[in-house]
């Protein structure tokens, strides 16, 4: 009965460990001119594309991009690559 309960603190661990770690993300702006690099954690980005503004309507969520397409994104002329930046917002509840 120990190695049970003993086990399932370790596999709680582990899912904190993993929802709390910091990772690099690669973000479009909204009107595609750019793309932001931000390093968040998971639980940052899931309040950001759940919340909703004071007058009760949506936010427009974040378009991500791949690692690839930032590199294509970078060598063209008129686009933009800027950050990175830390992103860590708490949720109001």
């Amino acid at each position: 009965m120990v190695n049970y309960k003993n086990n399932i603190f370790k596999h709680l661990l582990l899912i904190i460990f993993i929802i709390m770690t910091v990772q690099r993300v690669y973000a479009k702006s909204e009107n595609n001119k750019k793309i932001i690099i931000f390093d968040a954690n998971l639980h940052s980005l899931r309040c950001r594309q759940r919340s909703r503004m004071m007058d009760g309507s949506r936010v427009c969520p974040l378009k991500f991009a791949s690692y690839r397409e930032t590199l294509l994104f970078q060598k063209k002329d008129n686009c933009e690559v800027i950050g990175p930046f830390s992103y860590d917002c708490i949720s109001r509840l």
